[in-house]
């Protein structure tokens, strides 16, 4: 941990140093995420540590090397998520045989969750049945 001296010569911390280290640890945080194939864990820590390593600048015009790594960190982990996340839709959603795929787990889960599809769960709730796609 690095100090600085105050007037007194006793030696305190440097400004900024936790929210630095906090930036680092949830960078990594949201880098190991990408794994886990879930957007939203990714997402938050991702801004979180942004965040953090923004406010540990303070009334510094350049951020510390903890927090500009994990700044760097971060964004790699927002970016590579949020890339895989637009694919997988696109891939989903572009290919019918798959959509139908899609909305056939989804009408299984409804069925399992309500004992009733997705389609007359919907219906119950007021949405017309050709909102849903076939």
């Amino acid at each position: 941990m690095e100090f600085e001296h105050n007037t007194n010569g006793a030696r305190q911390p440097e400004p900024g140093k936790g929210f630095a280290i906090a930036c680092l640890v949830l960078g990594a945080a949201a880098f190991l995420c990408i794994f886990t194939m879930t957007l939203l864990p990714t997402v938050f820590l991702g801004c979180l540590s942004i965040l953090l390593g923004i406010l540990s600048r303070g009334s510094q015009k350049k951020l510390g090397n903890y927090a500009l790594t994990g700044v760097i960190v971060s964004a790699c982990a927002l970016i590579i998520n949020l890339t895989v996340g637009a694919f997988s839709f696109y891939t989903v959603f572009s290919d019918p045989e798959m959509t139908a795929q899609y909305w056939q787990m989804v009408d299984d889960a409804y069925e399992q969750m309500t004992g009733m599809g997705a389609e007359e769960f919907l219906e119950n709730y007021g949405v017309p049945a050709e909102s849903f796609p076939d």
